[in-house]
């Protein structure tokens, strides 16, 4: 479904951008130091991890994905799997052929647990 292929889409940009060290920086270092943990947590909730929970929650009503999926924390476990990703991808000390061998495979493992809540 259009709503499935765009949370497909929306996680590998996610991981895509996140392979920049500057956005490492921002969003993953800086952003939750210096705004404190609960503030950063509060704005991803209304931000990022919103948007990816109301996504599944859409796919969820419009039954593209099973009906036992628990939207909210299939988010939790998306949202978490990105961020370390990211972590991981922004790591300076990665060569860029290594950075897209590891995003290749960090991409396949982030669409096949989507794919596996899909009805």
């Amino acid at each position: 479904s259009s709503i499935t292929e765009g949370l497909r889409l929306g996680c590998l940009a996610f991981l895509e951008a996140c392979s920049s060290p500057e956005i490492r920086q921002i969003a993953l270092i800086d952003g939750p130091s210096v705004l404190g943990w609960a503030v950063w947590r509060k704005i991803d909730a209304e931000n990022g991890f919103g948007a990816l929970c109301d996504g599944l929650k859409e796919a969820k009503r419009q039954k593209t994905l099973r009906a036992e999926t628990d939207p909210v924390a299939l988010a939790y476990l998306l949202s978490g799997a990105m961020n370390e990703a990211a972590l991981a991808l922004s790591d300076p000390q990665l060569s860029k052929s290594q950075r897209g061998k590891l995003r290749r495979a960090m991409e396949a493992a982030l669409l096949s647990m989507l794919a596996a809540f899909e009805a």
